[in-house]
């Protein structure tokens, strides 16, 4: 049972004690069947609040309430049981660079609204991340979108002006069937943000410095000869940093 299968037998609000049984629920999402359970759930919910949505009464009005409570809840168990990957490692330090993500399709809110990224090395710079859908037609919902990238990876060319820029590139088969291709830039003493101007995958700072029209240069050979551009394997959750001209 999902942990909204137990809040919805309950007559009262949605807030609880945490039991064995639901700590075991908000470990992290082993398939995709698990993530689809809450997601159903989710959508369950957002059906029976739609009945409220009008609110003509008192009653109405709490029972709408009631739902957009749940609604949060679950929406929280989602994202508390998204994996955490092992996507890149600092060729400076050595640490290794992770995000919690959804890997099992693109119904999942993840695909829609990416987390910040904090609490990672002081070489970081900025995040960007391709997806391969293999083919794959994106079905969405109106008025909905994606932003998947281009299919392979690329380079930011301008930021490698910054002295001892380097991206790390690696790939991730994700289970749904899609390829997942994280770029990730490191610098020995990264630069403030208005020299950046990645928005809010630079570092911490989640500013408004985003430079949307940044040209993409997909002819990668040269920067992986000149050392500006690493490669990473992935196996598991360990990323190892491939030498210097391996591609």
């Amino acid at each position: 049972m999902a942990l909204v299968g137990l809040v919805i037998l309950m007559e009262h609000e949605p807030t609880f004690a945490m039991n064995e049984e639901m700590m075991e629920l908000l470990k992290s999402f082993k398939s995709q069947v698990e993530r689809d359970k809450v997601l159903d759930e989710l959508r369950e919910i957002e059906v029976k609040q739609a009945q409220y949505e009008m609110m003509e009464t008192e009653e109405e009005t709490k029972k709408w309430e009631y739902y957009d409570e749940l609604h949060d809840q679950v929406k929280k168990e989602y994202k508390s049981r998204l994996p955490i990957q092992s996507l890149s490692v600092c060729p400076f330090c050595g640490a290794t660079f992770q995000l919690e993500m959804d890997p099992f399709g693109y119904a999942g809110d993840w695909w829609r609204r990416r987390p910040l990224i904090k609490n990672q090395c002081p070489h970081y710079v900025v995040f960007r991340e391709v997806i391969n859908l293999k083919g794959h037609r994106a079905q969405l919902k109106p008025n909905s979108s994606i932003d998947f990238g281009p299919e392979v990876p690329y380079v930011i060319k301008r930021l490698f002006k910054i002295p001892t820029m380097t991206c790390v590139i690696a790939r991730l088969d994700l289970p749904c069937g899609y390829t997942y291709y994280p770029m990730t830039y490191f610098a020995e003493n990264p630069p403030p943000p208005h020299e950046v101007k990645c928005g809010e995958w630079a570092s911490e700072y989640h500013g408004g410095f985003e430079v949307l029209t940044d040209s993409w240069h997909f002819d990668i050979h040269a920067f992986v000869e000149s050392g500006q551009l690493r490669w990473a394997t992935i196996k598991d959750t360990k990323v190892t940093l491939q030498p210097l001209g391996v591609e």
